[in-house]
């Protein structure tokens, strides 16, 4: 089997160095493509269309000049030459594959669908989509029923969650698969880590924005008192001031910055407890499925997440609550209480739960969908 990967991918030491790129997007294609390669050939065409340092831009290029199964295409001061340079290496490489496989439905190749002839094979990683509903602006709702007629074109569709099913043609393959781990990250976490200075660690790792939570975490963290408890937040977005400021105005509240892989793999191994807040409110999410869950899982500590698609699954292992700020406290509360107390210590328990999502293994069920969907 020969595939070829589109979407937008870079070397995850780079991540941290450019702004506004998508890191849980960035890990979930290279621990994709790095665990695809074992069962075929691999090549991918990724284009950045957002602003990258030209010194990371050289550094990159140089990198991959032995690597000839990967190519950079960075959007240009004319985006559109950018992206009609980036079809036409998209194009002359179908030629030589069996199945093109994109990462969400994105303008840079909205029509890829169509340029895959009968005997090619597409397939779609659709990982986030909001529908017209969901913007306000008209051009924005185009682009959104723009990118539906897209979706509806592939020929197999991998979907986050269950609920993307709704957005599909009865003739499309489907198959639901949330994410996976590293094989590295989660022997990372085979001993569980114990503290006894008496603090407890809450860690919030991810995008900060309102379609996030991180505003109503902070909001319920300080209503909170108890001087022994800790919230440490990483990670960058639109509300990184608003985290600075609850930081100034309470030291129990820590911000980390946006941090290298491998530091945030130590962070998670410090903390008491992984929290997901995510806005459930929002009609941005109602068809998400947060990919954190499964490095969180993986770890085998404390989880708290508000309900996102297919929460019943994870039951056993998560503590779950809805998203209003004072479920969330109280959520806060009673797993902190579980932790002084070590009840419902379930480290084993969602290490062994977690172990059906490493990569490989997701790999294994990507090929055998493909070949029993022929």
């Amino acid at each position: 089997m020969k595939f070829l990967i589109c979407g937008t991918l870079v070397p995850i030491k780079y991540e941290t160095k450019i702004k506004c790129l998508s890191n849980a997007g960035n890990r979930f294609l290279t621990n994709f493509c790095s665990a695809l390669k074992k069962q075929g050939k691999v090549v991918v065409q990724s284009y950045v269309g957002i602003p990258v340092e030209k010194d990371i831009q050289q550094a990159m290029d140089l990198e991959c000049q032995d690597i000839k199964e990967i190519s950079y295409n960075y959007a240009s001061k004319c985006k559109l030459r950018g992206v009609l340079q980036y079809q036409r290496a998209v194009k002359k490489q179908i030629k030589e594959v069996d199945y093109v496989v994109a990462y969400n439905a994105v303008y840079a190749w909205l029509f890829l669908p169509l340029w895959v002839k009968h005997e090619k094979k597409s397939v779609l990683i659709l990982a986030d989509y909001s529908p017209k509903e969901s913007f306000q602006g008209v051009f924005r709702r185009l682009y959104a029923l723009a990118q539906l007629k897209s979706i509806r074109k592939y020929d197999y569709v991998v979907g986050l969650s269950e609920n993307v099913r709704g957005y599909l043609q009865v003739r499309q393959h489907f198959i639901c698969m949330e994410g996976g781990i590293a094989q590295e990250f989660y022997d990372f976490y085979s001993e569980e880590k114990l503290r006894n200075d008496g603090k407890i660690i809450i860690q919030y790792a991810g995008v900060l924005e309102p379609v996030t939570g991180i505003d109503r975490l902070i909001s319920a963290f300080s209503k909170i008192e108890n001087s022994n408890y800790v919230l440490r937040v990483s990670g960058r977005g639109s509300l990184k001031e608003l985290v600075e400021k609850a930081s100034d105005c309470d030291t129990r509240i820590e911000y980390l910055g946006c941090q290298p892989y491998e530091q945030y793999m130590k962070v998670l191994h410090e903390a008491d407890i992984l929290i997901n807040p995510r806005n459930m409110e929002l009609k941005e999410n109602a068809n998400n499925f947060p990919s954190k869950i499964m490095e969180y899982l993986a770890t085998g500590k404390y989880i708290i997440s508000t309900k996102f698609p297919g929460w019943e699954r994870y039951d056993k292992y998560i503590d779950f609550c809805q998203s209003d700020v004072k479920s969330i406290k109280e959520q806060l509360v009673k797993t902190m209480e579980n932790v002084k107390e070590r009840k419902n210590n379930l480290y084993v328990e969602r290490r062994t739960f977690a172990e059906q999502f490493i990569w490989e293994r997701q790999i294994e069920r990507f090929i055998t969908f493909l070949d029993e969907s022929e």
